[in-house]
């Protein structure tokens, strides 16, 4: 998945979101274990009432992400500017796919403060997910050259990639248990 493809196939759409944004509210669909099919995200993630196709690089990221969260090995990837991108550009990105991936929760009916208080004892995802907000008001790096940032990012990056893996190991069959998961392409 490469960010400038889906990032030109967002505006393509005239979407003002970005490909982050999107990305994190496709994880946050697929995560909270509901039904998710391309048009209910395009309208979800992309603010567009009805497509009358998805773009191709839209369609394989949908398909991607969801392989990747279904399959058992940690394949899984934020979509991200590339690691040689400016580093403002790279924490933007990453305060977006945070909102989004919490958008995409609450767009499938998961309440992140309602967590903490579930019976299940769901506190890890629910400091997550607390975690996962405060990112999305993380400051921009004072000095764009500076490695200890970058480290910083890469390392805050990978807190949240692994967070989205345990995040669905624990959504997910709370909701499977109700309704079986069902795809629609």
């Amino acid at each position: 998945m490469n960010y400038i493809d889906i990032q030109d196939d967002i505006d393509d759409v005239s979407s003002s979101s970005s490909a982050a944004e999107c990305h994190g509210a496709l994880c946050g669909m697929f995560c909270a274990g509901m039904p998710v099919d391309e048009q209910h995200w395009a309208k979800i993630a992309l603010h567009v009432e009805q497509l009358e196709y998805l773009p191709i690089n839209l369609q394989n990221l949908f398909n991607e992400t969801q392989q990747q969260l279904d399959g058992p090995e940690l394949a899984f990837n934020l979509l991200l500017p590339d690691d040689d991108a400016v580093l403002g550009l790279r924490v933007d990105a990453l305060r977006d796919w945070c909102s989004g991936f919490l958008y995409g929760l609450a767009a499938a009916g998961v309440d992140p403060n309602a967590l903490s208080d579930d019976e299940e004892n769901l506190q890890d995802t629910a400091e997550l997910l607390q975690d996962f907000m405060e990112i999305t008001r993380m400051a921009e790096p004072d000095d764009e050259s500076d490695e200890e940032n970058a480290f910083a990012v890469e390392e805050i990056t990978e807190y949240v990639r692994m967070g989205v893996l345990l995040i669905n190991e624990e959504l997910r069959p709370r909701h499977q248990q109700d309704a079986p998961r069902q795809y629609l392409h």
